[in-house]
């Protein structure tokens, strides 16, 4: 069903965001939907998946790597090059975030996109058991939780219960998000990951209104006037649609538009990019949550060892009276199996999800092949520093309790170690890593927001018939892992299109 002069749509980008527009555009079966992927396609098989794309209990992030890496502190940025993109490589997380993190998109001048304006997204999206006016039970996304807890699970909980977080049977069973602990929802489908081209590609792969197209890097948008009218490849390849749809993520969304002509004009003539729209937004405004992984390490005595990978995480607010948020920080209680020694070692780990810092992405040549500038950031707003600093020290009372005394041994020397706060604070800055949440780099804003790059449709300022559909359009970061946000973002924006 291609049109003789191309598509009705092209999508840029396999990932969640791509796989959402993809399954939903192609509901209306007169429409021609292209998806384009620049890494390969294992197909709707779950059996001809690699091994470690499935296995939920670790994160392969070094698989189909893009090869990223922070500019300022050479942190590994893990991206994945492959049809259903970062979710192939997560660790399923299938977290809602606060519905006061969505009002203040609304807030920002972002008319649909409060917590009550998505929530029919977030609904649309999954099938959770659990029911309620909170949960879809009918979306693409099965959501699995732990019913089987070790000891090990069981002390962390307890432990976590000690220090004031309460017990909950569901993370995302309320509006708000508060101190507490409980089982992680994920997206997890008999014992596998269950990745965006699992869930919400497989079972429309055979619609003749559908073609996939991986192994394909795109290099820019083609326009006539101010029309967008198709694309073009790396290769020089030019492909015709009538609507351009970016979901390439916010690591690549913003040097696609870049090499389009969308984004700071200054920047882009020292490129030799002509300027079509000068959008000083594009590639600013990067967002994520900071990451403190291992900060204390255990063995786990035999009889506590875990069944599988992190069945609960602890939410906490930072001790901080100028923390404004319900909770600050996600304390997850992780293991890995030590090779030297032939056991199991509990780790717990920190990530800030309440930061605030931004940084930036750029081009450093007009090459699509040549991997963005990134720049993250953290810790450029003093209050994220402390918030994590905070989120530490309760990981630390968390470590020291009498609960986990009585599931865990000493393993040496495997924890985090200072002096005082400036030592503390250092330390954190030195090796905090990213929790592979990066958004915002082209937000929804009004026209009157100079760094907005697009309306509250997701349609780009300046342009005709080019949309973002992906984490990019973040004006801030959820508290949460970001999957399930950038899904029902995606469903919002399709939900538009159609």
């Amino acid at each position: 069903m291609t049109k003789a002069n191309g598509f009705d749509v092209a999508i840029v980008g396999g990932g969640p965001a791509g796989a959402v527009l993809a399954n939903r555009l192609t509901d209306d079966a007169d429409r021609t939907v292209l998806l384009l992927e620049a890494g390969p396609d294992y197909g709707p098989d779950v059996s001809d998946w690699p091994a470690d794309l499935l296995f939920p209990q670790q994160q392969p992030l070094t698989s189909h790597s893009w090869g990223l890496h922070d500019a300022e502190n050479g942190n590994f940025l893990p991206r994945a090059r492959v049809l259903g993109g970062s979710s192939a490589v997560n660790a399923c997380y299938w977290i809602r975030a606060s519905a006061a993190d969505y009002d203040e998109w609304e807030a920002l001048g972002n008319p649909g996109w409060g917590f009550d304006g998505l929530l029919p997204y977030f609904r649309r999206a999954e099938s959770d058991p659990l029911g309620g006016p909170l949960h879809g039970t009918e979306g693409p996304v099965q959501v699995w939780r732990a019913t089987d807890w070790s000891q090990g699970d069981l002390a962390f909980t307890d432990a976590a219960n000690s220090l004031g977080l309460s017990k909950v049977v569901d993370i995302n069973g309320d509006r708000d998000q508060s101190p507490s602990v409980g089982p992680v929802p994920k997206n997890i489908v008999a014992d596998n990951r269950f990745n965006a081209a699992l869930s919400y590609l497989a079972s429309v792969r055979d619609r003749p209104n559908l073609t996939i197209q991986t192994d394909t890097l795109v290099d820019r948008v083609r326009f006539s006037d101010e029309r967008a009218i198709g694309i073009v490849t790396s290769t020089g390849d030019e492909i015709d649609a009538d609507l351009v749809v970016l979901a390439a993520g916010a690591y690549f969304t913003p040097g696609i538009l870049n090499r389009s002509g969308y984004g700071n004009g200054k920047d882009l003539h020292a490129l030799a990019i002509p300027v079509r729209q000068h959008l000083p937004g594009v590639g600013q405004n990067l967002l994520d949550h900071p990451f403190a992984i291992d900060v204390a390490e255990a063995l786990i005595v035999p009889e506590a060892v875990y069944g599988e990978k992190i069945q609960g995480q602890a939410m906490a607010r930072s001790r901080s009276p100028r923390s404004p948020g319900e909770i600050d920080c996600h304390i997850y209680n992780g293991q890995s199996f030590d090779n030297d020694l032939g056991r199991w070692v509990m780790g717990l780990a920190v990530s800030m999800v309440n930061a605030r810092s931004v940084g930036v992405v750029s081009l450093t040549s007009a090459d699509p092949t040549a991997l963005p500038h990134v720049e993250h950031r953290h810790y450029s707003e003093p209050e994220d520093l402390e918030r994590m600093c905070d989120g530490i020290e309760m990981a630390m009372e968390i470590y020291s309790s009498s609960q986990l005394a009585a599931v865990i041994e000493p393993a040496g020397k495997r924890r985090w170690e200072w002096s005082d706060r400036k030592s503390f604070e250092e330390l954190v800055r030195q090796r905090s890593q990213t929790t592979n949440h990066c958004s915002g780099t082209a937000k929804v804003g009004p026209a009157s927001d100079s760094h907005a790059v697009t309306d509250s449709s997701g349609r780009v300022y300046g342009a005709e018939n080019l949309v973002v559909a992906d984490s990019s359009l973040f004006p801030t970061c959820p508290r949460g892992n970001i999957h399930f946000p950038v899904v029902a973002v995606a469903e919002k924006i399709a939900a538009g299109l159609t």
